[in-house]
Formats: C-alpha cells, sequence, structure tokens
C-alpha cells in the first residue's frame, strides 16, 4: 500500500510517486476538494512541491486520497506526496452518498 508523505525529502531521485494537491474553493461552505497528478519520478522539484490553484476537474479530498491510493497500488507506486499547506485534509468529511 502507498505511503502518504508530508516531506518531499522522503523522496528518492527516480522513485515513482503521485502528488495530492488539497485546497478549498473560495466562497462559503465549499467543500475541500484535491487534484491528484500522477505519473512523477523524484527527486521532487520545488514547483511540485508547492500548492497550485486547482483546475476545477478535482474531486472531494477523502474520495480523492482513497481513489490515489488505489492507482498507486495498480501502478506499483509505494509513495505518494500530499502538498496541504493549510492542513486542510484533517477537516474534510466523509461524503455520506459515497458508502459504495
Amino acid at each position: 500500500m502507498a505511503e502518504i508523505l508530508l516531506s518531499e525529502q522522503a523522496i528518492a531521485p527516480g522513485e515513482p510517486y503521485f502528488a495530492v494537491y488539497v485546497d478549498r474553493p473560495t466562497g462559503a461552505g465549499q467543500s475541500i476538494v484535491a487534484e491528484l497528478e500522477m505519473n512523477l519520478v523524484g527527486p521532487v522539484t520545488a514547483q511540485m512541491a508547492k500548492p497550485r490553484r486547482l483546475s476545477g476537474f478535482e474531486l472531494p479530498a477523502l474520495e480523492l486520497v482513497h481513489k490515489a491510493k488505489q492507482r498507486a497500488a495498480e501502478q506499483g507506486v509505494m509513495k505518494i506526496l500530499l502538498v496541504d499547506p493549510q492542513g486542510l485534509l484533517s477537516l474534510a468529511r466523509i461524503n455520506r452518498y459515497d458508502h459504495g
């Protein structure tokens, strides 16, 4: 199972990894969401480790982390870099309609 990492130094040069970017869209009552970047190879560059503006094609954060772990297992990737400088993922709630 893939390990979720907060430090980019834990990814060695030549090591495959995924990156999950967590954010909250502006506006009252918005959900905490995330985007997944796949098929990356270490070392992690400063550009990959910094927070980014999300594209609008993100998923609820906890759902995306779950899907990232599934994709990582399918592709043999052992590390997922979590880019969440505001610590929003710990505030995310499970979608009550997603119990499948």
